[in-house]
């Protein structure tokens, strides 16, 4: 379904539209506006946005985009790690190349706990052992569109850079978008944007629905209880799916990965 599909179960929900009618395009946009809104301030919160997702990537031999072998790029074009944007890192561990694969867990650093290291200029070797994460920002240095993964000390080519973070939510750029909605946040999603832009909605049709909180309250706590409920949010992410996990610098033989 298109992004203008859900808009228009949002508004019949309102009780604004009749059926088979379009709504303005000025209300369409209004509505897609709130849904990016929306769907951001979810990603802030860890029980509402997806399950958390792993992600590898090797360490580039040049030492990253500043060749400094801690500073790396991340994001969609990225030219160090190449991928999905994180919103933030959860648990993070080094991978070495050995038989059998092992990881080191990193201890996952704020900016505040990065900011105070007095040494940052050290010879890169084949381990690292603590990583802070720099999400993507409007004026964020060198590019708006890419996050910075800085690890401390600096580490060579050969390892690999393992970690998870909550998926993502990205809203539709256009009403032609199409949409798919992982279980339960179409639902989630529909009765919550609603909730929001029933007020944007002409008056003269009807008066606001009176469930609508109801049911976006309900749809959302279906989410929350099933993300409380995944195994990762405990077993993994000992502090919840917003902590930051463990941080032992025990070293675990896995396997092959």
């Amino acid at each position: 379904m298109t992004a203008q599909d859900v808009i228009y179960r949002v508004l019949r929900h309102c009780a604004q539209i009749r059926p088979g009618y379009i709504a303005s395009p000025e209300l369409l946009n209004d509505c897609l506006l709130e849904w990016t809104a929306l769907w951001d301030s979810w990603e802030l919160d860890g029980n509402m946005s997806p399950a958390p997702v792993r992600a590898v990537y090797a360490f580039p031999a040049n030492g990253g985009y500043l060749g400094t072998f801690r500073d790396f790029e991340i994001g969609p074009g990225a030219p160090d790690f190449n991928g999905a944007l994180p919103v933030s890192i959860k648990k993070a561990n080094l991978l070495l190349a050995t038989t059998p694969t092992s990881r080191l867990p990193l201890a996952i650093r704020n900016w505040e706990q990065y900011g105070s290291i007095a040494v940052l200029t050290l010879p890169a070797t084949g381990v690292t052992t603590e990583l802070y994460y720099e999400p993507a920002s409007p004026m964020g240095i060198p590019s708006a569109a890419f996050g910075i993964i800085h690890v401390w000390p600096p580490v060579s080519h050969g390892p690999s850079l393992e970690f998870w973070n909550d998926g993502s939510l990205s809203s539709p750029v256009t009403l032609n978008t199409i949409v798919s909605f992982a279980h339960g946040y179409e639902n989630a999603t529909v009765f919550s944007l609603a909730e929001k832009v029933q007020y944007l909605c002409p008056k003269e049709i009807r008066r606001p629905n009176p469930k609508l909180a109801a049911w976006a309250l309900k749809s959302r706590q279906s989410i929350r209880n099933a993300n409380q409920s995944n195994p990762k949010a405990r077993s993994d992410f000992q502090t919840g799916r917003r902590g930051g996990g463990s941080t032992s610098g025990n070293l675990t033989l896995i396997g092959d990965l």
